[in-house]
């Protein structure tokens, strides 16, 4: 069952990303019920996540990770992956970057 019988297509452009939640709604509830939380899931859509990356974020505060001046940073070297796998790799990278979740170093 995709939304509501009801549903305009117009109104649940901005709700697509919620489908999932709504079509794992148990077939034991009542059509009153799940239109409630259709209801429900349509109100909160805002807090669920558009896509893989969609991870939220806040400008409240901010987060300083404070190290001893006395030691140096360390430093770790790449570790080797399959040539296989590379392509993935680049590919999420760019991605997360696009995303705003990395940044280059």
């Amino acid at each position: 069952m995709r939304l509501s019988a009801t549903a305009n297509s117009n109104d649940d452009d901005g709700f697509v990303h919620v489908q999932p939640v709504i079509d794992k709604l148990p077939e034991t509830l009542t059509v009153e019920q799940r239109e409630k939380a259709i209801a429900l899931i349509k109100r909160n859509a805002d807090v669920l996540g558009r896509h893989e990356f969609d991870v939220g974020r806040t400008n409240l505060l901010t987060a300083r990770i404070i190290t001893d001046p006395n030691h140096p940073p360390m430093v770790e070297p790449l570790r080797r992956h399959a040539r296989v796998h590379l392509d993935v790799i680049d590919e999420t990278i760019d991605r997360m970057k696009q995303a705003g979740i990395v940044e280059d170093a």
